[in-house]
């Protein structure tokens, strides 16, 4: 398990951390902590997640250094672990908005909306897992012989 990250500026000055508190035993982050070194000074803020008895992560709450809550991230999964919805919130309980998810196991992919106020803002459509992929091509994917994509076509956001 990944237990830091660090970022460096081209003249090799660390300008940033991400480090995890792990359970080893039963896999998961406990809590990440991410760092900046700027020239307004160091942020620290740190998430803690929290997980059910089945070990899905079923809530994030994120602190600043001073230990003062900024966001929330409550998850409702499905039976197979999967995040089947998002909310999030900021510090004070406001919800920002909510992503929803709708699982096409047969096909390999899950198809995203985000919301607020009951209005869809985005939609998109990804695969669930990359290992064999190449059981599941997209008409824009092209796999050689041995499952690597060789091949494909993506779209900005702006459609372009």
């Amino acid at each position: 398990m990944i237990i830091a990250k660090d970022r460096f500026d081209e003249d090799g000055t660390l300008t940033a951390r991400l480090s995890f508190t792990n359970d080893t035993i039963r896999r998961f982050v406990i809590t990440s902590t991410f760092e900046r070194w700027t020239n307004f000074g160091h942020t620290r803020e740190t998430a803690f997640h929290s997980y059910d008895s089945n070990n899905f992560l079923i809530r994030i709450i994120h602190k600043d250094g001073s230990g003062n809550t900024f966001g929330r991230t409550e998850i409702v999964n499905n039976d197979k672990g999967f995040p089947i919805e998002l909310s999030e919130y900021d510090g004070s309980g406001g919800l920002f908005g909510i992503e929803k998810a709708k699982y096409l196991y047969d096909i390999n992919k899950v198809v995203t909306s985000v919301q607020k106020d009951g209005r869809i803002l985005s939609t998109d459509t990804i695969n669930i897992s990359f290992n064999n992929a190449h059981l599941y091509p997209s008409a824009n994917e092209i796999y050689n012989d041995k499952g690597d994509v060789t091949n494909w076509v993506s779209k900005s956001l702006n459609g372009a």
